[in-house]
């Protein structure tokens, strides 16, 4: 009915006690709750009728929940007293097809892959995904990620991204155009990459983010902004703007890289793709790097922007203030790339 309200516990005498495994009960409540849709106005949306809250308690979730289709409003009361301990190698939730739209506020999760996987591949133009005042630990994956070649109009904000401590984790990975997409406000503090967006990052807005290393990198970087180029000139990064994010010096280690423009190497997926350390023949073009705080030590080994592609075009890096040790370079190309590697003509 609309307007109804579902209680984790209640609902399910799902048992927050730190202990008891409610994979079956939290399974069961995304089910139900991702049925409750009205017909579709005029505009095409579906309404959700029915929102999942869930109560404060510490909840060991060993299997997560997969659901074809998404239209959910899933609620806690705080990430200061719900905490969601997620197993090994899963993801908290897996939606294989239409993520219609997808509020998530309001929650701690320790463990698993991650937290949002976003495994369909085709475009995926629809509402929007709001993940809000969450605390995100532990993960060996990613964080929130999407496969989809085409999905704007994502809102990230409030958060804290902090990964396993080995260091393998992604934030958040986008990995088609991101329209209208905003990251805002969030800190990403252990992460081997903070952000990973396709495409040039096409139109998505950074502000106010915070990219704190919380240990040392060890054989590999950590990287805060990796940027995929596209590979047609096309959508590969207009209107991306990057602003008033600080970019810190705790923990820098030598090789550490601030923004990271390369492509993909070998993998399964863009989840679990690492940069390739080989030329790219990509596009990185119309960008906006403004009104940002970079704060140096003595280890800032590599340019502010650091790439493989030697096509980077009609963007603008200004105003961007450092305090202690600066930059060699504000743009720094690999040294694989050469004139002859620069395929423009």
């Amino acid at each position: 009915k609309v307007g109804e309200v579902i209680s984790l516990r209640d609902a399910n005498s799902a048992v927050g006690d730190g202990a008891t495994d409610i994979s079956t009960a939290w399974a069961n409540a995304i089910a139900y709750i991702n049925t409750q849709v009205s017909a579709a106005l005029s505009n095409g949306f579906a309404i959700t009728t029915a929102k999942l809250i869930i109560p404060a308690g510490d909840y060991v979730i060993g299997t997560g929940a997969t659901v074809a289709t998404c239209n959910m409003i899933i609620e806690a009361e705080g990430r200061q007293n719900v905490r969601i301990r997620i197993g090994s190698g899963q993801y908290l939730l897996t939606v294989t097809g239409s993520l219609a739209q997808l509020d998530l506020r309001g929650i701690s999760t320790s463990g698993g892959k991650g937290i949002l996987r976003h495994s369909r591949t085709a475009a995926n133009v629809q509402g929007r995904v709001n993940i809000e005042s969450c605390n995100f630990h532990g993960y060996t994956e990613v964080a929130v990620g999407s496969l989809s070649s085409d999905f704007p109009y994502w809102r990230v904000r409030d958060n804290i991204f902090r990964g396993d401590t080995g260091l393998t984790s992604k934030g958040i990975v986008l990995s088609g155009l991101t329209d209208a997409t905003d990251i805002q406000d969030n800190s990403f503090l252990t992460n081997r990459y903070g952000i990973k967006l396709a495409r040039g990052g096409n139109n998505a807005y950074l502000k106010n983010n915070d990219f704190t290393r919380f240990q040392t990198s060890g054989v590999n970087p950590q990287v805060d902004v990796w940027i995929v180029p596209h590979s047609s000139i096309t959508n590969s990064g207009t209107g991306f703007v990057a602003t008033e994010n600080k970019f810190g010096n705790e923990n820098w280690t030598a090789g550490d890289l601030r923004f990271l423009v390369a492509d993909e190497a070998a993998g399964t997926d863009a989840f679990d793709k690492n940069h390739a350390t080989t030329v790219s023949t990509g596009y990185w073009t119309g960008f906006r790097i403004v009104h940002n705080l970079l704060s140096g030590v003595a280890a800032l080994d590599k340019g502010f922007i650091y790439s493989y592609t030697p096509e980077i075009q009609h963007g603008v890096v200004t105003n961007n203030t450092g305090s202690g040790t600066k930059h060699n370079y504000v743009l720094q190309y690999d040294a694989g790339v050469t004139f002859g590697t620069d395929n423009r003509g």
